[in-house]
Formats: structure tokens, sequence, C-alpha cells
């Protein structure tokens, strides 16, 4: 029996006390939770307080409804007057308040435009922030098509550096020309080139969700955005842009200008300004004391509020106009999207084969090549031949994606 080796020894020793280290460092490792497109969206508006937005809008245009309904405020008013004749003398002193009265019914007109106008105010401030949606969710498939466009260049990348090893090890022995090497060595810095292409845009797009989520995650490894280019979603096939909030935001435009109008129309009848008071008389043999009584209001002989009038039927008209043009320029940009989804889905399967015959070809180039059979120029012009396939796959997806995302925002429902 031979005596155990000091050296044996000591690698026994180093070994149990390192890999312990190791297993423990892999029981620490925990998998990178993933951005879905969901989370990102509900970060941004947490960081931006939308809410706000839309009540201190709301509240600026309910202010005018809660002007109209609110009483003018009254007014209090005092005279004293002194008469004098020879030694006779003579007084009167006056207190009254007046308080007017608007008996047209023009200020529940106005009050119900201004409560109009406040839905309107809610439209415009819930399209507002369905359109930033739609920026934000372009901006989360562009950086994951970086992403993935990204992991098709290592992929390729780790085939050819294999490829290389043993490209070098075969150059070496002598079977294969350094030309076919260097070759190799082309193409695989042609394609770090491409990656670092890419990941700059990956990162720029990820730098620019963390600015606007207001979050500075640690450096991690990609991919760090959960999801897939070539998602379907729900139908919107029967859905329409008619509860669009930009539409519902000019009806409500229209329906106050209409009230405003019919607020004007009433211009002719005049609002009533009521007076009551005390009042008393002195006299060098007395005083004696009364109620006062008053009334007046403006003869609507020549201002009837036809200006007034003139100017709510123009916004009338005008809000009427904007409504018909928005709808048909949203209907419009609903149709060329829905064209667009279409035809990208309809050459889906055939991108799809694509990848299965690239994917088929490069297999057969390999084991020609491994075989002897075939030179070092095919099986790389196969594997160029399946990146862009596999390129154009995900090019065509964040297209797809993008018209996917332009149909749910033009039938994006709301209410304010």
């Amino acid at each position: 029996m031979r005596p155990i080796s000091v050296k044996a020894v000591r690698l026994c020793f180093v070994l149990g006390f390192v890999c312990p280290l190791f297993t423990a460092a892999a029981g620490w490792a925990q998998p990178v939770a993933l951005l879905e497109e969901t989370q990102f969206l509900e970060r941004v508006e947490a960081s931006t307080n939308w809410g706000d937005l839309l009540q201190a809008r709301t509240d600026a245009a309910r202010s005018e409804g809660l002007r109209a309904t609110i009483w003018t405020n009254p007014h209090v008013g005092a005279e004293h007057e002194q008469f004098f004749s020879g030694e006779d003398e003579a007084s009167e002193s006056t207190l009254w308040v007046s308080q007017v009265f608007d008996i047209s019914g023009r200020r529940a007109h106005l009050a119900a435009a201004a409560g109009h106008g406040a839905r309107g105010l809610g439209f415009e401030a819930n399209a507002l922030r369905e359109a930033r949606r739609r920026e934000l969710r372009v901006l989360f498939a562009q950086t994951m098509y970086f992403q993935q466009r990204v992991a098709a260049h290592e992929a390729l990348i780790a085939e050819l550096e294999e490829l290389q090893i043993t490209a070098n090890a075969r150059r070496d022995l002598g079977d294969i020309s350094a030309l076919d090497a260097l070759r190799i060595e082309l193409d695989v810095e042609r394609s770090i080139a491409h990656r670092e292409r890419d990941a700059l845009r990956r990162d720029a797009g990820w730098a620019q969700m963390e600015a606007l989520t207001a979050t500075k995650s640690p450096a991690g490894p990609w991919p760090r955005l959960a999801g897939e280019l070539w998602t379907t979603g729900a139908s919107t096939t029967a859905a329409s842009i008619d509860e669009h909030p930009l539409l519902g935001a000019e009806a409500a435009r229209a329906d106050a200008a209409e009230r405003r109008a019919q607020a004007a129309a009433r211009g002719w009848i005049p609002a009533v300004e009521l007076t009551v008071g005390l009042k008393r008389a002195g006299h060098f043999d007395g005083a004696a004391f009364g109620l006062l009584l008053g009334f007046s209001l403006p003869v609507a002989l020549f201002d009837r509020g036809q200006a007034d009038e003139l100017a709510a039927r123009a916004q009338l008209a005008h809000a009427k106009w904007q409504r018909a043009t928005t709808h048909n320029a949203l209907a419009a940009d609903l149709e060329a999207a829905r064209v667009v989804e279409g035809r990208l889905k309809s050459i889906g399967p055939g991108l799809q084969a694509n990848r299965e015959r690239a994917e088929r070809i490069v297999r057969l180039s390999r084991a020609f090549y491994e075989a002897g059979e075939g030179d070092i120029r095919g099986l790389l012009d196969a594997f160029r031949a399946r990146s862009d396939v596999e390129l154009d796959f995900l090019e065509v997806g964040l297209e797809l994606r993008q018209a996917r995302i332009v149909i749910e925002s033009l039938v994006f429902r709301s209410t304010p």
C-alpha cells in the first residue's frame, strides 16, 4: 500500500474549502425578475401622478360652473341729508340693501356648460394619458426588440467561435488553409460589431426607461424585459373609435357651446334689482320713520346678447367640425394600422418556415463540412443566412407589435 502524498492532502484540503464556497455562491444567486410591460407602465404613472393632472383640469373647469351658480353679493348703503332754512332744520337718513336676481335662466345654462367643459377636460386628460402610454409601449417594444437582436447575435457568435477553435486546430495540422481561418475570424468580428451596435441601442432604451420610472437599478445580466414581439392579444375587430376620449372631448365641447348659446339667447330677459331699506325724516317739530322699497331693471333695447349668442354658435359649429375631423383622422389611422397588422400576420407562417429551412441548411452544411465534402464558405453562408432570417423575423415582429399598439390605443375606451 502506497503512502498518501502531501500534495494529495493539500489538494483535498483546498477542494474541501473552495467547493462549499462555490455552492454557497450558487445558492445566493437568484433568478433575475424580468420587467413586464404592465409593470413598466404602472411605474411611470406612479412617478408622474396622472391623477393630479386630471384633478387640476377638472377643478379649473368646475370653477366656471361654481361661478355661474353663486349669487352676486348684495349691496348695502346708507345716506344722510341735512337741510337748513333760516332757523329751521330738517334731515333724512336712509339705510338700504339691494340684491340682483337673475330670472332669465342663463345661470343654469352656464352652469351646465361648465359641467360639459369639465367633462371634456377629463376626456382630454385621458386622451393625453393614453397617447403617453402608447409612446411608452413603443419604447418598451423597441428595447425588447434590440434585446432579442443582441441575443440572436450572441448565439451566432458562440457557434462561430466554436467553429473558429476547431478551424484553428485543423489549420495547425494543415487540414485547412489559413485563408479559411481568416474568413471565420472575419465573420466573428463582424458579428461582434453588429452585436455591440444593437447592444448600444438596447442599453439606451433601458436607460430611458429607468429615467421615466425615476429608478436606477444596478446593472444586471440580460435579458431584463419579458414578453415576445409576435403576440396577437385580444381581438379588436369589432371595436371602433366611437368611444375614443378625443371624440368624447369634442362632443363635450359641442355640448358646452350649445348651452352657452342657449344662455346667450336669453339675453333679452333682464336681471331685476330689488332694494329694501329704512328711512327717517326729521323736522324741527318731530321725526317720521318709514320703509323703502324699490326695484330697477335694464331695458334690452340695444344689447340683447346677440354678440354672445353669435360667438357661442360659432364655437358650436367649430366643435362639431373638429369632432368630425378628429373622427375621420382616427378612423384613417385605425384602418391603416389594421391593414399593416393583417399583412404582417399573413407573412408570419412564411417567416417561421424560413427559420426552419435556415436551421436545416446549417445542419446539412455543418455535416458536409465535417465530412470533408463542403468548404468553409458554404458553412459560413449558411450561418449568415440563418442570422438574416432570424433578424427579419424579429423586425417584422416589432412592426406587428407596433401596429397592435396603435390599434389598441385607437379603440381605447375612457370615461372622465
